[in-house]
């Protein structure tokens, strides 16, 4: 295994700079993330993220995954530093205290300037606020094909630390694009084609009586008020998952994974007739 640079210093300029990123809105100002452990990382290196750097401590060294780590890291021309344990407990709140973490620049851009393939699938989550339940969210997304996430209104940011944990490596390889006006996006969505699902409650339509095509943008909303009625009124159809009595909702990533699992049997039908 070949010589790594080592960080022994609190004053170290990489240290400054992951401390920086130990802050979402550090993180927000330097467009870059950090993935922590040896699951997130490794797929970060193996997916060809844009990977910045690498910090790691001794202890990635005692297990065959971590040497392989570091090892896959060179060949992908990733320069690790190690530090003590004690130095990554000062710039990371996580206990026990990873092994390694990584950080990797954002893909993150204006919903405006997607280009969307014609027959695409969007995921449009407004004013979602707790970030495990956001993670948990855009894995599902990814696990369903989306093409897009979409934020809208005042939710949990997708570069949460909490969020990028629960989303298993979705943060990253997934598309992700924020929306500050939907009143302006919405109509551009409807001009392309796109029907734009809600799915709520106060809907008289069940998801099974519908047929999903594409292109199709399924709007979910906060995990205790629902979509607001002000971007209800901008759906063109509203839709609700039936349920036993004794419950009236579903957890965020729960009821998405339904919908967006549904959208996947149509078009699966579809393409076989």
């Amino acid at each position: 295994m070949a010589n790594r640079a080592v960080i022994n210093s609190k004053k170290h300029p990489i240290i400054s700079e992951f401390r920086k990123l130990s802050s979402l809105n550090g993180r927000m100002k330097a467009s870059r993330f950090v993935v922590e452990g040896v699951t997130l990382v490794d797929r970060a290196v193996h997916d060809r993220l844009p990977v910045d750097k690498i910090l790691y401590t001794p202890d990635l060294l005692a297990n065959e995954r971590g040497v392989a780590l570091l090892n896959n890291s060179a060949a992908a021309k990733f320069a690790p530093f190690m530090l003590s344990a004690g130095l990554m407990g000062t710039i990371t709140s996580t206990r026990p205290v990873p092994a390694v973490i990584a950080s990797v620049w954002m893909n993150y851009q204006n919903a405006a300037d997607l280009h969307l393939p014609a027959e695409s699938t969007l995921l449009i989550a407004d004013s979602v606020t707790n970030p495990d339940n956001l993670g948990m969210v855009l894995r599902t997304a990814e696990a369903a094909a989306v093409d897009s996430v979409v934020f809208i209104g005042e939710g949990a940011n997708p570069f949460h630390k909490n969020c990028v944990r629960a989303a298993r490596g979705a943060v990253g390889r997934s598309s992700l694009a924020f929306c500050e006006s939907p009143e302006d996006y919405f109509p551009q969505l409807i001009s392309a084609e796109f029907e734009i699902l809600g799915a709520t409650a106060k809907a008289n339509t069940s998801l099974y009586d519908l047929e999903l095509s594409t292109p199709l943008a399924i709007v979910v909303g906060n995990e205790n008020e629902g979509i607001r009625e002000e971007i209800l009124q901008l759906c063109t159809n509203l839709v609700k998952i039936p349920m036993a009595p004794g419950q009236s909702s579903l957890n965020v990533a729960v009821a998405a994974g339904i919908i967006l699992f549904e959208h996947a049997r149509c078009q699966q039908f579809q393409a076989v007739n």
